[in-house]
């Protein structure tokens, strides 16, 4: 199985696994004023748009979903003015009932399988 760290550097290098279109804005950057919370990926999309990415290896739970929420909710709060912020949560496996409540609340969600990724 990849590594967490391993999945953010091949994400980070080529977005384009996550979607067309994605600049890299920040990697592993330090969240407000606290820094030991760090976000994973933060992009611009194609349309302008900020995308907040957080990567899990394994199985993603309810925890992390409110990991990438607390994150939003700091970077908005911080930001003021900037454009929207899309959420999404990429992992090696999610169940079948959270994609479909991620996808009803708007969270974007992708299924990494490590043999996409080049090395």
């Amino acid at each position: 199985m990849i590594r967490e760290l391993a999945l953010l550097d091949a994400l980070a290098r080529y977005p384009e696994v996550i979607e067309p279109g994605l600049t890299l804005l920040r990697r592993e950057a330090p969240l407000g004023r606290d820094r030991h919370r760090r976000l994973d990926l933060l992009f611009s999309d194609r349309d302008g748009r900020r995308l907040l990415v957080e990567l899990k290896r394994g199985m993603i739970s309810n925890k992390d979903i409110g990991q990438l929420t607390r994150y939003a909710g700091v970077l908005l709060q911080a930001d003021g003015k900037l454009p929207p912020l899309r959420l999404m949560i990429v992992g090696t496996r999610l169940g079948t009932n959270l994609k479909v409540g991620l996808r009803h609340v708007g969270i974007e969600w992708q299924e990494i399988d490590h043999s996409k990724l080049r090395h």
